[in-house]
This record gives structure tokens, sequence and C-alpha cells, in this order.
């Protein structure tokens, strides 16, 4: 009975890590930029969820790079939203083909607390990550 125990927990761990490399993926965040925080987006069918929100304390009169990734195999394209209140300030779905950028600047001009919110693409379901960065 312990050995079978000991085996499931080890299943267990062993997918958890699995699945969780499966979405993992390097956002480039340009030169003269510095890592400030990643933000991992995973969606999926099993849940309501259609979006993934998070909130950020920016200062005002700096300048951030946001990026993003697509994880794994996953062909899905990430969309990332800045939002102050209900007002979105910053998208990366931009253009009348609503073409994805993977990088994007924001120049703060205001110290407050923004909504990140990332979706993806037509709604469907994918992982990947987001990268917050400071400018030089």
């Amino acid at each position: 009975m312990k050995k079978i125990f000991f085996l499931i927990i080890i299943h267990s761990i062993t997918n958890f890590f699995i699945a969780n490399g499966q979405c993992d993926c390097e956002a480039n965040i340009g030169e003269s930029s510095i890592f400030m925080k990643d933000f991992i987006i995973e969606l999926s069918s099993d849940t309501p969820e259609t979006t993934k929100e998070f909130t950020l304390l920016l200062n005002k009169d700096t300048r951030y790079r946001f990026s993003s990734c697509n994880g794994g195999t996953s062909k899905t394209e990430i969309i990332l939203e800045l939002y102050d209140k209900d007002k979105i300030l910053l998208t990366n779905n931009m253009g009348k083909m609503h073409e994805i950028h993977e990088i994007i600047d924001f120049i703060c001009k205001k110290t407050a607390v923004y909504r990140l919110v990332f979706s993806i693409k037509n709604g469907k379901t994918g992982c990947g990550k987001g990268v917050l960065s400071l400018v030089n």
C-alpha cells in the first residue's frame, strides 16, 4: 500500500512539472531593459476564465516594456491590455488586421495601481508568458 501511495505522489509531481514546462517560453525584452516580473498565462477549456488579470504599481515618468510569448507548442497569440480603472491605456493587439506585437513600450504618466489583463486571441485556449521590464 505504501508503495502504491509513493508511486502516485511521484507520478503527480512529475506530471505537474512536465505540464508547467510545456507552457514555458522566453519573452524578448529587447536591449537596454531590465527584467522586473513575469506573468504565467494558462487558459484552458476546463475553466470558465477567458482572461488572466494582475495588478501593478507603476511609477510616473518611467518607461516600461511589456512583452509576451506563446508557450511550448502553443500556436495561440497572447493579447495584453493595460487598464487604469476601466480605461484601456495600452494593448498589443493593434492595427486594422489586429496584429499582435510581442513588444510594446509604455511611458507612465501617473503613479497608480494598474490592471494588466491577458487573454488569448479569438478566445482560444493555450498558454504563454507576459513580461514587464524597465527601459533604461
